[in-house]
């Protein structure tokens, strides 16, 4: 009697070899244990599944919250936003912000140029009247001589060019704002013991708004010290103001002047 398993198994495998029992026993067990792994494969795949679903649906449900809460606030009124109470602008960071801009920068930088000039202008002084040729100016002896009666430093001196004819006019630069003050109060006192200077006169190195008020001030000095005759009136810090003198001292002699010169 044919065995139906022996022909199928014999025409795929080409054998005409006869199967014992054993072998077929393994053949099953291996069977079996594969549909078993197949079972355990489709458990685990329909697990997985059933947590992709869930979280699928949980997805599908923050999404639809999402879109109602989006329909809410576009139904709202549109608020400006309110800075935090705790936000502390620095003072940096206001200043960066205005001139974050190019054409802030460039103020910025034009006003950080003018301070710079204006603290270099307190530490010079000019000196108008001066009686000295171009190579005894360049040669400087004044110069020396200014700064060790003045107990200061020597200074760089630079001739000022001006259009109009008269005494050339020279600019001291110091090293601090202090030595130009020193020189300033004291240089009437010393300039006749200096070759060239005794019909000089020094002032602040100014800009021109501010020379323009230095100017106005000395027209008022003169005209009050001219009626009076003698020296009560000059200028400080550009203003009009008594001068002062130790007690019991007279007032200097004041030699009547008709106005200010151009260059001084």
């Amino acid at each position: 009697m044919s065995n139906p398993l022996y022909d199928l198994l014999s025409n795929d495998f080409k054998s005409k070899e006869e199967f014992t029992v054993n072998d077929i026993a393994m053949m099953f067990k291996s069977l079996a244990e594969t549909i078993l792994k197949l079972q355990s494969q489709n458990t685990m795949l329909k697990n997985q599944n059933c947590i992709l679903n869930a979280n699928l649906s949980n997805l599908t449900e923050k999404v639809d919250g999402l879109e109602e809460n989006l329909k809410l606030l576009s139904s709202q009124p549109k608020e400006s936003p309110k800075p935090p109470t705790t936000l502390i602008k620095t003072f940096a960071s206001a200043v960066a912000s205005t001139i974050s801009a190019p054409e802030s920068q460039i103020t910025f930088m034009r006003a950080a140029s003018l301070a710079n000039s204006e603290d270099a202008r307190k530490s010079n002084v000019i000196i108008k009247n001066i009686d000295l040729s171009e190579e005894a100016i360049e040669k400087a002896e004044f110069v020396s001589k200014i700064a060790k009666d003045c107990g200061t430093s020597t200074p760089s001196v630079f001739r000022i060019p001006h259009p109009a004819k008269g005494p050339p006019i020279v600019r001291l630069a110091f090293k601090s704002k202090e030595e130009a003050r020193t020189v300033l109060t004291k240089f009437n006192s010393i300039k006749a013991s200096i070759q060239g200077c005794l019909n000089a006169s020094p002032r602040p190195d100014l800009s021109k708004p501010e020379l323009e008020k230095y100017r106005q001030s000395w027209k008022t000095v003169i005209q009050k010290n001219n009626e009076a005759g003698q020296t009560i009136y000059t200028v400080r810090n550009l203003e009009v103001v008594k001068d002062v003198y130790r007690e019991n001292h007279e007032p200097r002699p004041w030699a009547k002047k008709h106005s200010i010169p151009e260059n001084f």
